[in-house]
């Protein structure tokens, strides 16, 4: 072969490795995340039916696009991992998202894909998608004929089999710059890796700006029609209660129209040194919103929430144990506890729980129909205007719970039950070395009287609930009368037809 001919054919074999490289860029690009002279770029390799991966994509993703993503330090390519073996639906979701970005809506259907784990994946399903972006450049004829085309499914295998060389096992996977990340991490455990490839020795022992004046939401988006402000305590025996209603009540309603911020209303009686409303705020900081929410889960349930058992729950998530304990060493967040304090008392919060739906003040852990019937209120789903009530048990009751009043050491109080240098309302409830107590009008605590006991007031009632002079569990009762109604309803059709 002559010169020419060698010279010819290695420039079109060049050529022809260039092109391949510059079609594969730009579909990179199609599939990337921030800008492409970012100075790292990390890959995420993800099965769009893969639960730890959507649930990346919801809390971690949009804190390293404020982090580094905005700022042009770091941008995120994404790489096909179907794992067809356990999801029924991976390599089609993986066909579609590959064709939506030939037309650069890459993201628009890992959106909806993340987004509806359990949807069925099929072509009417990518045309509603496509649809519903409504804009007009976007060929569903050509999305299809890219479906169909064997070249496609091509590509996904040749990107599983480079994530196999690689070392992958599972998703999500990450590698920034060639160091591995396995699994849907937090995003400290992508700040410990990122930071010192950017140089960033910053001391983060120091209370940043950015930190203070957040508060954790729950479904946060500004197009929520309803948003829920609640002011709670770890430790309150009451907002227990109401934490178990407010997860209720995301169970009804859709996650795009309901949203809830949570404030730290500490007392001081059951919580002297807001340890455990330090403690969130720690979690919230080393980790994110949705580690928080989990975090508090834990709390509500906890009898005792002392140092340890703070830092064993903050570590059961995989947050780091002296990094905790630090925090909370340092009273790191003491402050946004402080001003937690500050912004109830000047919504006029007296005890806990207090929420504000859409600005309407609900004092007290309320059944969970008062809080229902507000929300559909709100959505526009009744017309009937709801009673809010202004308390948490009858006018003839004292208050269940409620901010104690300070007084000066060595003072006795004038009405109610003392506990240090706080004087407790008469009624008012605490949970006292363990024990569900409530002030009595003798002046001292009593332990909360248990169903069928005789009472005279809601107070007195573990379920605060007092009827005919005895404690009851209305919610209970209807239950027991609604199952004996369908027992009778059972044998009237078996009798009758």
């Amino acid at each position: 072969m002559g010169k020419e001919r060698i010279l010819a054919l290695f420039v079109t074999l060049t050529f022809i490795f260039l092109l391949a490289s510059v079609v594969s860029g730009a579909s990179d690009d199609h599939k990337t995340l921030g800008d492409i002279s970012a100075k790292l770029t990390m890959e995420i390799y993800t099965d769009f039916q893969d639960p730890s991966s959507a649930k990346w994509y919801e809390r971690t993703l949009p804190q390293l696009k404020e982090a580094y993503i905005e700022n042009k330090e770091l941008r995120i390519i994404f790489r096909h991992f179907p794992l067809s073996s356990f999801h029924t639906d991976a390599m089609d979701r993986a066909k579609a998202t590959e064709c939506a970005a030939e037309q650069r809506y890459f993201f628009a259907f890992v959106e909806k894909f993340y987004n509806n784990l359990d949807k069925d994946a099929d072509m009417d399903y990518y045309k509603a998608i496509a649809e519903n972006l409504a804009v007009d450049d976007f060929d569903f004829a050509d999305f299809k004929e890219c479906f169909n085309d064997d070249k496609t499914e091509d590509k996904i295998n040749s990107e599983f089999n480079k994530g196999e060389s690689r070392g992958v096992k599972g998703t999500p996977t990450f590698f920034i710059n060639d160091q591995q990340i396995n699994g849907a991490q937090l995003f400290s455990e992508f700040k410990r890796v990122i930071d010192p490839l950017l140089g960033n020795a910053e001391d983060d022992r120091k209370l940043k700006p950015e930190d203070m004046q957040r508060e954790p939401i729950k479904l946060d988006n500004e197009k929520r029609k309803v948003h829920i402000v609640g002011y709670m305590g770890y430790n309150d025996p009451f907002s227990k209660r109401a934490w178990e209603t407010i997860n209720e009540l995301f169970k009804e309603f859709d996650r795009d129209d309901v949203s809830f911020e949570f404030r730290n209303f500490p007392l001081t009686f059951q919580d002297s040194e807001y340890l455990a409303a330090q403690a969130g705020e720690c979690v919230y900081s080393l980790g994110d919103y949705l580690t928080f929410f989990e975090y508090s889960d834990k709390l509500m349930k906890n009898k005792d929430n002392n140092l340890n058992t703070l830092i064993t729950e903050a570590e059961s998530l995989g947050l780091d144990s002296s990094e905790m304990q630090r925090c909370l060493t340092e009273k790191k967040f003491l402050p946004e506890v402080s001003d937690d304090l500050k912004s109830g008392e000047k919504d006029g919060v007296q005890g806990t729980p207090t929420f504000f739906i859409n600005g309407k003040k609900v004092s007290g852990a309320q059944p969970y129909v008062v809080f229902a019937k507000i929300i559909k209120k709100e959505l526009g789903e009744t017309s009937e205007e709801p009673e809010i009530p202004t308390k948490e048990t009858p006018s003839e009751d004292a208050p269940v719970s409620g901010k104690p009043t300070e007084i000066e050491y060595g003072q006795k109080c004038i009405s109610g039950c003392q506990l240090g240098n706080s004087c407790l309302q008469f009624g008012q409830r605490i949970e006292m070395n363990g024990v569900d107590s409530y002030c009595s009008f003798s002046g001292g605590f009593e332990k909360q009287k248990q169903l069928r006991e005789s009472c005279q007031n809601n107070y007195e009632c573990f379920s605060n609930q007092c009827s005919n002079k005895q404690c009851v569990d209305i919610q209970q009762q209807l239950q027991e009368t609604q199952s004996l109604l369908q027992k009778l309803l059972d044998w009237f059709k078996k009798i009758f037809g």
